[in-house]
């Protein structure tokens, strides 16, 4: 077992203990942290992305791939957010 995977269950427990209540919380929340969580899970998701494209050798692929690919999440992020508030609000 590498470093790297006997870290990531250390990290998730950090991640969770930092996470606010709000985070557990069954209160609904405002739009701008909808917002963040989406701008978070764009960036991660295309920082991942980029890491699996064996095809992105070089800083500026990966830095055009990682746009690429941060724009297509957002997009999808809205357009399952806009038919979610459209539909079952």
């Amino acid at each position: 077992m590498n470093s790297s995977n006997r870290l990531t269950p250390i990290i998730i427990l950090l991640v969770a203990l930092i996470l606010p209540k709000w985070a557990f919380a069954a209160e609904k929340l405002d739009w701008k942290t909808h917002g963040l969580v989406g701008l978070a899970l764009a960036i991660v998701g295309a920082t991942v992305w980029v890491k699996l494209n064996k095809d992105l050798q070089s800083v500026p692929g990966k830095i055009m791939g990682f746009g690429l690919y941060f724009w297509i999440i957002v997009f999808c992020e809205v357009i399952a957010y806009g038919a979610w508030v459209g539909l079952i609000r």
